[in-house]
C-alpha cells in the first residue's frame, strides 16, 4: 500500500467537506489546520469528513479531525463522521470523538483540493506544533487521553521551548 495520501477540502454555502484518501499521519495534517485556522474565523453550517477511503489514521490527525469538531461547536455547527468503517469508528470513538462527532454513512462531495499534503513542506517547528496542538485536543475532548498522551505533550513541548530557545 502507497503511503500516498490524498486530502480533498471543499465548502459550499458554509457545509465544508473533507474527503481522505489513504494513510493519514501527522505528515499530512497542514491542510486540516490550515481549515481549523479558517473555522475558527468564519461561521459556518456543517463539517463532514469523509473517512470511506482513509485506511489508517494516527493520533495527530485524528487530533486535528477533533480541533475542527471543537470549532464546529463554538458555531453551532452540525459535525459528521461519514463512512468511518469499523477500524476507523473504533480508533476515533477510543479517543473520545463521539461525544463531538454524529458517526453516519452518506455520501459527501469534496472536489478542491486545498492542497497536496505530500507536497507541503513544513517545517521542524511548525510539524512539532502541530503534533502538540492535535494532542492537547485530544485532551481537551476526553480527558481520559490525558493518560495516554501526557507523556507526548510534556516531550513536545520540551522539544518546541529548545527550539525557541536562542543558542548563544
Amino acid at each position: 500500500m502507497s503511503n500516498v495520501v490524498e486530502i480533498l477540502i471543499s465548502n459550499k454555502d458554509g457545509i465544508y467537506n473533507v474527503k481522505v484518501n489513504g494513510r493519514a499521519t501527522f505528515e499530512c495534517v497542514q491542510p486540516l489546520r490550515t481549515l481549523a485556522s479558517e473555522l475558527e474565523q468564519n461561521k459556518f453550517d456543517a463539517i463532514n469528513v469523509d473517512l470511506g477511503n482513509c485506511v489508517w489514521m494516527d493520533s495527530t490527525f485524528m487530533g486535528m479531525i477533533g480541533r475542527l469538531g471543537l470549532h464546529a461547536i463554538k458555531h453551532s455547527a452540525e459535525r459528521n463522521i461519514c463512512n468511518a468503517g469499523e477500524q476507523n469508528t473504533s480508533l476515533l470513538c477510543g479517543l473520545g470523538l463521539k461525544k463531538v462527532f454524529k458517526f453516519i454513512e452518506a455520501e459527501i462531495e469534496a472536489e478542491e483540493t486545498l492542497m497536496d499534503p505530500t507536497a507541503t513542506e513544513t517545517d521542524r517547528r511548525a510539524a512539532a506544533q502541530n503534533v502538540l496542538d492535535a494532542h492537547k485536543t485530544l485532551i481537551e475532548i476526553d480527558l481520559e487521553n490525558e493518560k495516554k498522551f501526557k507523556g507526548v505533550v510534556d516531550m513536545i513541548q520540551k522539544d518546541i521551548d529548545k527550539m525557541d530557545t536562542p543558542k548563544g
